[in-house]
């Protein structure tokens, strides 16, 4: 999926930290989407979190003047021509290396790989090493094609940094590939970060793999043209100079926003919010892990105490996000009508209909709704609405 699409999606990426899921408690305090039988609010009632809604936030958050947040043009600057890389990796031609060639970054390998375990110790399923081979075979033996890579281009796991454990920092997956001919076999070690997100039991594992260079190419980037930038966006930006203004001003928007997150100090978080969310994620596990399965009281019970950590962690991130969210829509006078939601879904639909059909087989509005939730949809326009009046409050230097 390109970053750029990814970009666009419901007018800008979910809350990072907020839960989105179609499968959610029916009794979360924080829940508000409608139900079966419930009538529809009126175009002009404003939608709000009423568990947020009634909390004096000066207790919980604390933030300096928006005017005296900056963000670094330089930073600006380096998005840009990140996203201009796709644009022009998704343009590449691939010329063949001669014999003895030394991979270098920037270059293409094909590789096979087969992941296991560093240390006896750690306890890796067959099914998550699986997962981390790709060394397949046909019915006649033989081996498929391996996976092409674009060594630098940080799609594999990348390096590990911790104080707590120097004896994990190992280079990243690509880096150790660097200066391997074709034909060539080499043992590295990666370890997966502690937040790696497809498996809990790969989180701040060390992992290691064995790595054959089939072929390497040589990437030739084009120069941009306008016409790239108008097939990569779908013709919505026709002209380089379109796509640059909009990609900083997208920016602007979203780096103001992680500088406000970085800055926003709290205070101890409201316990019954913590709860709920708390709550929301371990059903929302049990019914991702346990689908269709009626569990007793006892055994939800094993699992909650199993996941509380984890889903503690989440649930004071979430209710952050929310707090930081509801200050800025009061500071900036920020607010949503159902009217107003429901142009923007209308809008979103149409916009990314082929999207949400092609990747999780939503053919509605109200599927898409009942996909993410109502509640959260809310928080997005919200946080888009934000966004929008910070890329103007907010100077870049």
């Amino acid at each position: 999926m390109k970053k750029f699409l990814t970009l666009l999606l419901l007018g800008a990426v979910l809350l990072s930290v907020v839960s989105c899921s179609k499968s959610k408690p029916k009794n979360d305090a924080t829940t508000t989407t409608a139900t079966q039988g419930t009538p529809e609010p009126a175009d002009d009632t404003l939608m709000v979190n009423e568990a947020y809604e009634k909390l004096d936030l000066k207790q919980y958050v604390k933030l300096p003047s928006l005017s005296e947040l900056k963000i670094s043009q330089a930073e600006l600057d380096k998005n840009y021509d990140y996203e201009v890389k796709l644009i022009l990796e998704n343009n590449a031609t691939y010329k063949d290396t001669e014999e003895g060639y030394v991979a270098a970054d920037g270059d293409q390998v094909n590789i096979h790989y087969k992941g296991y375990a560093a240390n006896e110790s750690d306890n890796i399923s067959e099914d998550t090493l699986k997962n981390m081979t790709n060394m397949d075979y046909d019915d006649d033996g033989t081996l498929l094609d391996g996976d092409d890579l674009v060594l630098g281009s940080g799609s594999f796991i990348g390096a590990y940094e911790s104080e707590e454990h120097p004896e994990k920092n190992h280079p990243g997956f690509e880096e150790q590939l660097v200066g391997m001919k074709a034909g060539e076999t080499r043992t590295i070690i990666v370890t997966f970060p502690d937040s790696y997100g497809n498996s809990e039991e790969l989180q701040g594992v060390e992992v290691k793999f064995d790595v054959t260079v089939n072929a390497i190419k040589q990437v030739i980037l084009p120069e941009l043209t306008d016409d790239m930038v108008a097939a990569y966006t779908n013709m919505q930006f026709k002209t380089i100079a379109d796509f640059k203004a909009y990609v900083l001003d997208f920016y602007k928007g979203t780096m103001a926003y992680d500088k406000i997150m970085e800055v926003v100090e709290f205070g101890e978080l409201p316990a019954d919010l913590v709860d709920a969310e708390i709550t929301a994620y371990v059903y929302k596990y049990i019914e991702q892990t346990h689908p269709n399965e009626k569990l007793t009281d006892a055994e939800i019970k094993v699992i909650y105490d199993e996941q509380y950590d984890t889903a503690k962690e989440n649930a004071e991130s979430t209710v952050e996000s929310k707090l930081v969210l509801e200050y800025l829509c009061r500071e900036l006078n920020v607010q949503l009508t159902y009217g107003e939601y429901k142009k923007l879904r209308a809008a979103d639909f149409e916009q990314y209909a082929m999207y949400y059909y092609y990747y999780m087989g939503l053919t509605t509005e109200e599927e898409v709704e009942e996909y993410f939730g109502r509640d959260q949809m809310v928080l997005q326009y919200k946080h888009d609405k934000v966004l929008e009046i910070l890329r103007k409050q907010i100077a870049a230097e």
